[in-house]
């Protein structure tokens, strides 16, 4: 997000900061994108256990939660 006013400093600095993210993004959004691709496979030990790391690697791992989330529902779902 960009909030007015702004300077083009600031938003050349936010574009970069987003095309570095997406060039090179973190160890924990690695993990969470491995993980959906697990899901989507359905291998959910292997994803539960990428997003159990993810976990570790950010101080508000609120994405890994939701897939966590995601993959007890399906195993109830299962059942």
């Amino acid at each position: 997000y960009i909030l007015k006013p702004f300077t083009p400093e600031v938003l050349r600095q936010t574009i970069m900061s987003v095309a570095l993210m997406k060039i090179k993004p973190p160890e924990y959004y690695q993990k969470v994108d491995k993980a959906k691709e697990l899901l989507a496979d359905s291998k959910l030990d292997e994803a539960e256990a990428l997003l159990n790391e993810a976990c570790t690697l950010d101080s508000k791992p609120s994405l890994a939660y939701y897939y966590l989330g995601q993959i007890k529902l399906l195993r109830e779902m299962k059942d």
